[in-house]
């Protein structure tokens, strides 16, 4: 039996069972909505605020099994790669090499999660962390009573909770949790893209539906356009109420023609609204564990140390034997010329005793504004998961317009990724064009506009176009 701790959005769920490809087990699951500002896309950011809200939770869920915590954050790279069958140590540089525009340079810990393959290559999902962030996370929990056994990125847990569902058959997983929504397209009964956007519609409504099939829409387009074989032929819809994955399943399945199922109605145990938790459940041959990776860096940090010391070892004896010779003299010496009544009271003046008082007092205070630096970095960390209108993403957008118009950025608002902008066509029907031609940019996942206002001055016409960028966009 495992217990899953899962960190997401403001959000701390904890699910305890067990699973493989055939099935899951669920034993038990809750969950826990935090207080403003202690938990910000699934980086904790508030310590104190947090131990007091998280730890009895926790001590009541987690008893001496193996406890793995799972993180759906942004300070987790991962990517999908091919890697050859090689050494441990020659996949470690190869996985480093996928990671080499990444800033964390030395201090970062790398590992992977075999998905597929064949004879002489491996498909893989690679992961990169800082080592400071999984030390983190490690001291914070033992802080509360609990040994972490494992550290893993929440998309791994998808992954395998996606595929332990997947056909031969192209095939599409969606999960469904509140403004979130992450998909998974399967080919062959593997991993082939993912991607993770945010909702603006009210759950339950019409409206809501639509934006979950133009994204199946999404991404059958881009299965064609990669030039897949065969046509996708099912989807598996998990959502935290089974109610509304049935209705999402239904519409679907009528909105885009294709079979749509509820996840619980694919055989699976409702195990709540944790689905990467879940997934972790599941046990691969082999798994990450960011914990490991870091045993297994201190382990080789020690022993080129000690390799290095051993060179050293007999001119450092003969100094470090001479050195306590002349050390035991000074002493012998000082003993004899030293009165222990004066040592005495040097310590029990009140003035040494308040020196030690506004030492201990600043050592507090170094202590509190580190814990806050810690949690300003993190909470940068947090809104650097935010969408990026960068300069190419700008560029991109202003060369999406008509051959005879123009397109420029009006505003940007950075936690929902809505971008306004002004458009110019010649002609009212080249306003369906230059949607088209944002949605072909592969940087939004909504594109709209409603109607167009005829400019006296040049004959041209105005839109105004509203966009949602992805996730990932500008990065």
């Amino acid at each position: 039996m495992i217990t899953c701790v899962y960190l997401t959005g403001d959000t701390v769920r904890v699910v305890k069972g067990a699973g493989s490809s055939k099935g899951l087990r669920i034993a038990d699951a809750a969950a826990l909505t935090l207080d403003e500002g202690a938990l910000i896309n699934g980086i904790v950011t508030d310590e104190e605020a947090f131990i007091a809200a998280v730890g009895p939770l926790l001590r009541r869920y987690c008893g001496k099994g193996p406890v793995s915590l799972v993180i759906d954050t942004t300070e987790i790279a991962v990517k999908h790669a091919s890697l050859p069958k090689v050494s441990r140590n020659r996949l470690q540089e190869l996985i480093r090499q996928e990671f080499l525009d990444s800033d964390k340079g030395d201090d970062a810990i790398y590992d992977y999660l075999p998905i597929g393959g064949g004879k002489s290559s491996v498909e893989a999902m690679v992961v990169q962390a800082r080592r400071s962030f999984v030390e983190n996370y490690i001291r914070l929990f033992s802080d509360m009573g609990i040994r972490l056994n494992s550290i893993t990125p929440a998309m791994c847990g998808f992954v395998k909770l996606a595929q332990s569902c997947a056909t031969e058959a192209p095939s599409v997983f969606l999960a469904v949790d509140g403004v979130s929504l992450s998909s998974i397209l399967l080919i062959g009964g593997r991993y082939a893209y993912s991607q993770k956007v945010r909702l603006f519609s009210d759950e339950g409504t019409e409206e809501y539906g639509e934006e979950l099939a133009k994204h199946v829409d999404s991404l059958r387009q881009f299965h064609s356009t990669q030039g897949g074989q065969g046509a996708l032929s099912g989807i598996v819809v998990y959502c935290p109420d089974y109610e509304r994955e049935r209705e999402y399943a239904a519409t679907l399945s009528r909105a885009t023609g294709i079979e749509a199922q509820p996840f619980r109605g694919f055989g699976r145990p409702d195990g709540g609204d944790a689905f990467c938790a879940e997934g972790s459940l599941i046990k691969y041959p082999k798994e990450i564990n960011f914990i490991s990776q870091l045993k297994r860096r201190k382990e080789a940090e020690k022993k080129s140390s000690g390799s290095f010391n051993k060179l050293l070892l007999l001119p450092i004896g003969i100094a470090v034997i001479v050195a306590a010779w002349a050390v035991m003299l000074a002493l012998e010496n000082q003993a004899l010329v030293e009165d222990n009544d004066i040592k005495l009271a040097y310590v029990e003046a009140d003035s040494t005793k308040a020196i030690l008082l506004r030492a201990e007092e600043a050592a507090e205070r170094v202590s509190v504004l580190s814990n806050k630096v810690s949690a300003l970095e993190r909470g940068l960390g947090a809104i650097s998961s935010y969408p990026l209108p960068s300069s190419g993403v700008r560029d991109d957008v202003q060369g999406a317009a008509t051959a005879t118009g123009t397109v420029e950025v009006s505003e940007y608002y950075a936690q929902s990724g809505r971008l306004l902008l002004v458009a110019q066509v010649a002609q009212p029907d080249d306003a369906n064009e230059l949607v088209e031609n944002l949605y072909s940019l592969g940087l939004f996942r909504r594109v709209s506009y409603a109607g167009y206002q005829l400019l006296q001055s040049d004959g041209m016409y105005r839109v105004n176009v509203e966009c949602y960028l992805n996730a990932d966009a500008g990065r």
